[in-house]
């Protein structure tokens, strides 16, 4: 049975992620059992991190080995220009126009795609979760609705 999780939930999930380091949340969607944990990820940095069936995903790119389709609707979409700061420099030389608009040169404006197993932010997880169709709250609802704001 899948209810939808109402906006007073996604609250109280946003307040006990945000309540201290290493508390969780867990949800279910499709068979696959997803928690997310306020982590460090550096030694001066923390982030909201994803683990599916109990594993951080390890493949990021989608044309990688071991993509699994739930890493599109879980994980934060990344998108990176990887020749950016080439194309700036070229932009000031002469004639450096014309070279990028060339038909042959169309690869330095390639934009690559990766999924990051994290998130920077409570409020970009809830909301990207909240539109997720499907997704169960497992955590029970009393110790979700049980922390008041602790930010």
């Amino acid at each position: 049975m899948t209810t939808v999780i109402t906006k007073e939930q996604w609250q109280g999930i946003a307040n006990t992620l945000k309540s201290g380091l290493y508390r969780w949340v867990e949800f279910r969607l499709d068979g696959h059992g997803i928690r997310v944990y306020l982590a460090r990820i550096a030694e001066c940095e923390l982030a909201y991190c994803v683990y599916i069936n109990g594993e951080m995903p390890r493949a990021w790119a989608a044309d990688s080995d071991g993509f699994l389709p739930i890493y599109r609707k879980v994980l934060r979409r990344v998108v990176t220009k990887p020749y950016a700061k080439g194309i700036a420099k070229i932009k000031k030389d002469r004639g450096g126009r014309a070279f990028l608009k060339a038909k042959e040169n169309a690869w330095i404006h390639e934009t690559r795609e990766s999924w990051r197993p994290w998130f920077v932010s409570v409020k970009s997880l809830v909301c990207q979760f909240s539109k997720i169709k499907g997704l169960e709250l497992v955590t029970p609802l009393s110790e979700v609705m049980e922390v008041k704001d602790a930010c």
